[in-house]
């Protein structure tokens, strides 16, 4: 029995087949996320879970976001899809 195709809360359908075609998009990615990581990594205190460096996703953005760190909630992301790094406050539009 096969599996119906991963489907994103966007409503982009992502087909696992495909992944082979996408390695240096992926790796891409990877290595931009480690400038968004590295916030929680030098400015959160470590939490034995890691979740000091988890990303999360903004669907407006189309980017992976930092925790926020310090008064005005700084984060640092990475749109998704021209690798654009961004760098936000809490009084950033949407934010």
């Amino acid at each position: 029995m096969s599996r119906p195709p991963l489907t994103a809360a966007e409503g982009h359908v992502f087909d696992p087949a495909q992944a082979r075609t996408i390695t240096d998009a992926r790796l891409q990615l990877h290595h931009a996320v480690q400038l968004a990581t590295a916030l929680g990594i030098s400015y959160i205190e470590p939490r034995d879970d890691d979740a000091h460096t988890t990303l999360h996703w903004d669907a407006p953005l189309g980017a992976l976001l930092s925790q926020p760190v310090g008064a005005d909630a700084i984060r640092v992301g990475v749109r998704v899809h021209d690798l654009t790094l961004l760098v936000l406050t809490a009084g950033a539009p949407g934010h």
